[in-house]
């Protein structure tokens, strides 16, 4: 997959997300944002993504698996893990990754700290 994918080619996309997610699953089952530094979300996102981007096989599939990553991840805080609808504002996004969101600068900054740098 990644020889493929860094050859541009763009079918592997969608797979490689696949891949990743159920390999994520197995060597952390649930929800693993809570282990700083170890959360494979970001990288099922990215390539989810550019599955869809490239408007390939698969990109129904990856629509909806990018949708429903995203509700997943935007429903709390990736650093402090309270529910979004316990804060008067709605959580932020990283800029970075765009596949976690916080619910302030504060809570960033430690999660960055701990290990989320991508």
């Amino acid at each position: 997959f990644e020889e493929a994918a860094k050859a541009e080619r763009q079918v592997p996309y969608f797979f490689r997300a696949a891949t990743l997610l159920e390999l994520g699953g197995i060597q952390c089952p649930g929800h693993t944002a809570t282990l700083p530094g170890h959360n494979f979300i970001p990288k099922v996102l990215y390539w989810a993504r550019k599955s869809v981007a490239a408007n390939v096989e698969n990109t129904n599939e990856a629509i909806k698996l990018v949708e429903s990553l995203e509700a997943m991840e935007q429903s709390s805080c990736a650093n402090c893990h309270r529910p979004a609808h316990c804060f008067s504002e709605q959580l932020k996004r990283c800029v970075r990754c765009k596949a976690v969101w916080y619910c302030g600068r504060g809570c960033q900054q430690k999660h960055w700290k701990e290990g989320h740098k991508i």
